[in-house]
């Protein structure tokens, strides 16, 4: 899709904006991708999907009061995912932004309402690089001490049959 495709789609419409469900809420963030990419482009309205919330997204949005016009993208298993399509299909908007990093209309039916996809790219500010990298060592070392963790369990299994 073009941008300009991109923008006949949000400006001065309707939009429903899905973003990244770890992000907004383990990761605490009121919204995401999406939610700016409505902004930029000009939505007259972005959707308060919560009085439209169906089955677990009820509890998402109790959970999670910091959420007020986005809808994360809650689908770890079969329920979620039909929790989330119910929740898009009675949500009304003209068109729906995805700002998840994984495509989940392949497990989905958005019905007939126009989507787009926003994306993203990281970019690091210099002065938190040492932070990053000091960050993504730490995870390394504990990865790695569990990889020979089970190593050794499985070295043990093996061992005793």
């Amino acid at each position: 899709m073009t941008e300009e495709q991109a923008v006949a789609l949000v400006k001065g419409k309707k939009v429903l904006v899905i973003d990244d469900g770890p992000t907004l809420t383990h990761g605490g963030m009121a919204y995401g991708a999406g939610y700016v990419m409505a902004q930029k482009l000009g939505a007259a309205e972005i959707v308060d999907p919560r009085p439209y919330a169906k089955g677990s997204l009820v509890g998402v949005f109790e959970k999670f009061q910091h959420l007020k016009n986005v809808l994360p993208a809650m689908g770890y298993g079969h329920e979620q995912i039909r929790d989330l399509e119910a929740t898009i299909k009675a949500t009304p908007c003209d068109s729906i932004i995805i700002g998840t990093p994984s495509d989940f209309t392949h497990v989905m039916d958005l019905g007939s309402i126009p989507h787009c996809v926003a994306r993203y790219e990281l970019e690091m500010i210099p002065e938190h690089l040492e932070q990053f990298h000091d960050m993504l060592d730490s995870f390394y070392e504990k990865a790695s001490a569990a990889k020979k963790d089970l190593q050794h369990q499985d070295d043990d299994t093996n061992k005793a049959a």
